[in-house]
């Protein structure tokens, strides 16, 4: 799968600035709000920042910027597709119609050789319903698999247990739209969403995901844990770059290796269990 988008993004970023601008008496609290680690003493690491933006608001000096990237469909697209790719997340936001419809017109004549397509949407208030359904209107003639993917407080599931409420009510609102496809969770999800989602009754019961088949499930069908999974594992990922600079293969330390699959197990465990899956 890549990601796309519509417009500018906070998941198409990166926070940059120069090094030799800082006071050297600044306690850097851009370097500690950091989570991932991405700023140290050369400035930001890019391959490391995921574009969370904690940053920008914290500089005392106002040197941090951000850098971000709006691809034009008809280039990235034929690239995305010769690479092989049958997988797409399309990030939008409400009242981005136009340039939505820009985009899958770029995507719609190679759509039958995608498996699936996402559409990613923070809320966007009283219009987020319709303009879903506008989307999936555009989108009717796919014949994949669809999720929604409802972003409710973007980057922001490593914070605190408190982030996740955003993106449940989100959830909450998106399923009762009735929209064809599944919606999956994202946007302030950490350990303790699926439990949460599990008491709102936002699940499926075990009966009924067990008799269905490739018809769309009656509750949550997936969260996505992206800032807190990076959060959890960058501990153990931090331990495989090496002093000039590159990173070594997970593979090559099994340790370390089995020590992110039981991380990620159970993230993924409680989810299994409340979905009857």
């Amino acid at each position: 799968m890549v990601s796309l988008n519509d417009g500018e993004d906070p998941h198409f970023r990166k926070a940059t600035f120069d090094i030799t601008r800082c006071p050297i008496d600044c306690d850097r609290p851009c370097e500690k709000i950091c989570p991932a680690a991405a700023i140290d003493s050369t400035g930001v690491l890019s391959d490391r920042c995921y574009g969370c933006g904690r940053c920008l608001s914290i500089c005392p000096l106002g040197l941090i910027e951000e850098a971000a990237y709006v691809y034009q469909p008809e280039t990235v697209v034929p690239m995305v597709m010769a690479a092989g790719i049958d997988a797409v997340e399309i990030h939008t936001q409400v009242g981005r119609l136009e340039p939505f419809r820009k985009l899958w017109a770029a995507l719609e004549p190679v759509s039958a050789g995608l498996k699936l397509i996402a559409v990613s949407c923070p809320d966007g208030g009283e219009g987020m319903i319709d303009y879903l359904w506008a989307l999936q209107d555009l989108m009717q003639g796919y014949k994949g698999a669809r999720i929604w993917q409802t972003d409710g407080r973007p980057m922001s599931g490593d914070i605190g247990g408190g982030a996740t409420r955003a993106c449940l009510n989100l959830g909450e609102k998106v399923l009762n739209a009735g929209l064809p496809g599944f919606v999956q969770l994202a946007g302030g999800t950490n350990d303790s969403t699926a439990a949460k989602a599990r008491d709102r009754g936002l699940f499926a019961t075990p009966v009924q995901t067990s008799v269905q088949t490739s018809a769309q499930p009656s509750g949550l069908a997936g969260i996505a844990y992206g800032s807190y999974a990076r959060s959890q594992l960058q501990p153990w990922l931090s331990q495989l770059e090496q002093p000039d600079g590159s990173t070594r293969s997970i593979e090559t330390d099994p340790e370390l290796l089995w020590a992110c699959v039981a991380k990620a197990k159970a993230l993924v465990s409680p989810l299994k269990d409340f979905a009857g899956l």
